[in-house]
């Protein structure tokens, strides 16, 4: 008891700092925190010339929202997909509509808006100020840096009555190979990376406090409303997906549940409480074990044969000298 108040006492980077060092220590266990370090680092061995992992594809939105819609999970209304702002007509657009990068994080490439007067105002901009259709586009421009990317525009869905947030909250779905292990909520008022902290579900719904060590809870954050709806969306996802974890954001609305995007690498430090590490460690491992019997089932893992004779040559006895 005494060393659990001192540890409560510590501040938030020394309490991390000391639950990565006693997940480092204890070796002999199963650990999230382990597992996603050692995936990022094998990834750091991957050169221009080898070939991405699959579920790489999935990390790009519009490949996303084609791969949730043939398991039929729901996806937002998309009116329009732009190769460049230009393509844009302005004056045809909706009076409620989100403007989202195929490539790029939530925070940063995701326009809500809302006509007003001669422009739009973000919902994500922490200020009520008007933004010109011109101003807007160089605002996207600025961040369009992949050719690759493309430009969606899509429906504004309606926040769920039960939160205060002008935008739906963002349900992430720790996910591995058909289990869903964790569900965090997020509640973004601003792009620039403030937000009113988060908040952990198991998938009975029961409140984990503060699962994430390293990050601020908020209990104000809304429970998911459909909530065997959200897991069976991460669970039929993330068993189509040949990789031991990803994460699978999606959104809770007044209309139900819709598919926000593939994350394979999620960014952040993932320091665990010790008993959400441990469980999802072992989830982790459970769906690696899951992938390499697969991959043996269909010979994947087969050993390969040199090109000479197979059968090594026995000598009888009698020809010993």
């Amino acid at each position: 008891m005494v060393f659990k108040q001192a540890f409560q006492r510590l501040p938030p980077v020394a309490r991390r700092d000391a639950v990565i060092e006693a997940l480092l220590v204890e070796r002999g266990q199963a650990s999230f925190f382990y597992k996603l370090r050692e995936a990022k680092r094998v990834r750091q061995l991957q050169s221009p010339q080898d070939a991405p992992a699959p579920v790489w594809e999935l990390n790009n939105k519009a490949s996303g929202y084609d791969f949730a819609h043939s398991h039929g999970v729901p996806i937002p209304r998309v009116y329009g997909q732009y190769a460049d702002t230009a393509d844009i007509d302005w004056t045809a657009a909706p009076a409620e509509f989100v403007i989202k990068m195929t490539q790029g994080t939530a925070a940063q490439a995701v326009w809500p808006l809302v006509r007003e007067r001669d422009g739009y105002r973000d919902l994500l901009n922490g200020a009520p100020d008007v933004i010109s259709p011109d101003d807007l586009a160089l605002r996207i421009d600025a961040l369009h840096h992949d050719e690759d990317a493309t430009i969606l525009m899509e429906e504004l869905l309606p926040a769920p009555g039960n939160s205060t947030l002008r935008v739906p909250p963002d349900y992430k779905l720790l996910c591995f190979h058909g289990v869903v292990g964790l569900i965090t909520v997020i509640g973004r008022t601003q792009r620039s990376g403030k937000r009113l902290g988060s908040r952990h579900f198991a998938t009975d719904g029961t409140d984990l406090g503060n699962a994430v060590v390293d990050t601020l809870t908020n209990t104000r954050l809304p429970p998911p409303v459909h909530l065997k709806e959200l897991i069976a969306a991460g669970e039929t996802l993330s068993a189509a997906i040949h990789s031991p974890f990803v994460r699978v954001d999606m959104y809770d609305t007044a209309k139900g549940i819709f598919f926000g995007e593939i994350t394979p690498d999620p960014g952040g430090n993932h320091v665990m409480r010790e008993d959400v590490d441990r469980y999802l460690g072992s989830l982790w491992e459970s769906a690696q074990h899951q992938l390499e019997q697969q991959a043996i089932s269909v010979d994947i893992r087969k050993p390969v044969y040199g090109h000479h004779e197979r059968r090594f040559p026995v000598v009888p006895l009698r020809a010993v000298p």
